[in-house]
């Protein structure tokens, strides 16, 4: 069976959305493992991949048949997506999110103690304390609309990033 799937003709879809998707030419395999370099892998043939966090990947593409194997490596950059994004060292990804979403941000020393969610109102819709520099929010019950993720400290201006929920509803 003929199928698409070639790494080296990727044009990944970056920085936009920081989604990886394959543009393809045709090769002769049945069986697929996509290993994207975020611990994070995939057996479909043309598989749609979100990387959560800014960074250098090497992403691979194994690909076999009962006769041969073959590997392709591609090193992909994921940069942020807004100018907002890389002055304040905050991500959030994807965005536009739908059930979750993934903020990564530098909390050197521990300084942001607190997370809120607001909507356009300014109410806040959803609020959590931090313990890393890495979250993930569950968003499902949300509606769909435009939000801000404020990052909150005590000792330091708070930080916020837009983020937009499609698809909630």
């Amino acid at each position: 069976m003929f199928v698409n799937c070639l790494l080296r003709n990727l044009r990944p879809q970056l920085p936009e959305t920081n989604q990886l998707c394959s543009t393809t030419r045709q090769i002769l395999a049945d069986q697929y493992l996509w290993i994207f370099g975020d611990s994070t892998f995939s057996t479909d043939i043309n598989p749609m991949h979100t990387f959560t966090t800014p960074g250098n990947y090497n992403v691979c593409l194994y690909a076999a048949n009962s006769c041969e194997e073959s590997v392709v490596c591609q090193n992909v950059n994921v940069l942020p997506t807004s100018i907002r994004e890389i002055e304040q060292g905050i991500f959030v990804s994807p965005n536009p999110a739908k059930d979750n979403m993934f903020v990564t941000f530098s909390n050197e020393n521990n300084v942001w103690k607190k997370f809120e969610i607001l909507d356009i109102t300014g109410r806040v819709i959803l609020s959590n304390v931090i313990n890393n520099s890495r979250l993930e929010i569950d968003l499902k019950g949300i509606v769909d609309g435009v939000y801000v993720i404020t990052l909150l400290s005590p000792n330091e201006p708070s930080h916020s990033v837009k983020f937009v929920i499609q698809g909630n509803n």
